[in-house]
C-alpha cells in the first residue's frame, strides 16, 4: 500500500526523501512546495482510506536534529546484569521514562524504554520490580505492550504470581473497551492468553460487546482455553451468517466459524464459491497457535538511520510524518 501511494504521490511532484513503512520524510525547496505536498498526502491517503496523522506531521525548516533528544539521552542510560545495581538503574530508567513520554507523548518514548528492558537480563531478585514497572508503563502507553508481552515470555521462569499482571490486563479493558480501542483491548487479551490469566465477568462483558473483530476473536479463543467466561456474544454472533462473508465483518464470520469458536444455521462457507476455496486450502488469518516474536520491523527498536541522507539533500524544508492510521 505504501508503494502505491508512493506511485500516487509520483504523479504529481518529485518525491525527494525517505519513507519506513508509513513514516515520510520528504525535502523541498520552500514552504509552499511542502505545504501542496502535505495537501496532496492527505488527497492519496483518503483514496486508500486511511488518514495523515496530523499530530505526528510537521513542517520543519533544515537543519534538523538526526534523532529526538529523548532518544539520545535513553539509549545512553544502561540496565547492568545483576542485584542492587540493577534496581538503580531500573528505576532510574523508568523514572526518566515516565518523565519524558510527558514531554513527548506522541512519541511511544515508553515503547522504547521497554525495548531497552527486552535487550537486558533481568536478575530474578529483581523481577518484582520490574514486572511493577513495565504494568505501569502498559497502562500509560499501551502501545509498549507487544514487547512488554515478549519480555514477560522471556523472564516466565520468575513471575511467581500473576495477580498484578491480572489487574493489569482488567484495567486497560475496562478502561479502552467502553471507548471501542481495539488495539489495546486486543493486545491486553493477548498478553492473558500468554500467561494463562483469567479475564474477570465483568470485564468479559465489556470487551464482548465490543463492535471489533480482532477483539472478538481473541476473546473466543481465550475462551476456548477456559480464560474467558461465559457472557453475552450477541454482538458477534450477528456476524455468523454468509453475507457478512463479504461485509466489514467478514473476518469474524470467516474465522469463528472455521475455528468452531461460534455456531451458525448453516455451513455458509461451504456454500460460498470464494471462501470455500480458502477452506479447501487450510487457509487461516488468525493463528491460535502463534507465538509473538516482536521484530525490528515494528519500528520499536532504532529506526534505520534515513536521516544521514539529508546531508546529500539541499531542500530548506522537511515535511515529515508519523504514519497514517
Amino acid at each position: 500500500m505504501g508503494s502505491a501511494i508512493d506511485a500516487k504521490l509520483q504523479d504529481s511532484i518529485a518525491l525527494r526523501g525517505t519513507r519506513y513503512i508509513d513514516d515520510y520524510s520528504l525535502y523541498f525547496q520552500d514552504q509552499s512546495q511542502a505545504e501542496h505536498a502535505l495537501a496532496l498526502l492527505h488527497k492519496v491517503a483518503k483514496e486508500f482510506e486511511l488518514e495523515v496523522n496530523d499530530p505526528k506531521t510537521e513542517i520543519a525548516p533544515l537543519p534538523e536534529e538526526l534523532e529526538p533528544s529523548w532518544k539520545t539521552e535513553l539509549r545512553g542510560m544502561h540496565i547492568r546484569d545483576i542485584g542492587p545495581p540493577q534496581v538503580t538503574d531500573l528505576l532510574s530508567l523508568f523514572n526518566r521514562g515516565f518523565d519524558l513520554a510527558n514531554k513527548f507523548p506522541s512519541d511511544n518514548v515508553l515503547t522504547y524504554v521497554a525495548r531497552q528492558v527486552s535487550s537486558s537480563t533481568i536478575d530474578p531478585e529483581n523481577w518484582e520490580l520490574c514486572e511493577a514497572l513495565l504494568m505501569k508503563a502498559a497502562l500509560a502507553e499501551p502501545t509498549a505492550l507487544p514487547v512488554i508481552i515478549e519480555i514477560l515470555q522471556t523472564n516466565s521462569g520468575s513471575i511467581s504470581s500473576k495477580a498484578n499482571l491480572a489487574e493489569a490486563v482488567w484495567s486497560l479493558c475496562n478502561y479502552h473497551a467502553p471507548l471501542e480501542q481495539g488495539y489495546e483491548v486486543a493486545w491486553a487479551l493477548w498478553l492473558a492468553k500468554r500467561q494463562k490469566i483469567d479475564i474477570d465477568p465483568s470485564v468479559a462483558k465489556k470487551v464482548a460487546m465490543m463492535d471489533d473483530d480482532i477483539v472478538a476473536l481473541v476473546a473466543l479463543n481465550l475462551q476456548a482455553l477456559g480464560l474467558f467466561p461465559t457472557v453475552s456474544m450477541a454482538v458477534w454472533r450477528k456476524a455468523m451468517a454468509p453475507q457478512h462473508l463479504y461485509s466489514e465483518h467478514w473476518l469474524l464470520s470467516y474465522e469463528a466459524l472455521e475455528h468452531g469458536w461460534l455456531t451458525a444455521k448453516s455451513d455458509y462457507v461451504a456454500t460460498d464459491p470464494v471462501f470455500s476455496v480458502l477452506r479447501k486450502h487450510h487457509v487461516r488469518f488468525y493463528d491460535a497457535g502463534i507465538t509473538l516474536r516482536v521484530s525490528s520491523s515494528t519500528g520499536y527498536e532504532d529506526e534505520p538511520e534515513e536521516n544521514v541522507e539529508r546531508g546529500t539533500l539541499s531542500p530548506e524544508h522537511l515535511l515529515t510524518n508519523g504514519g497514517s492510521a
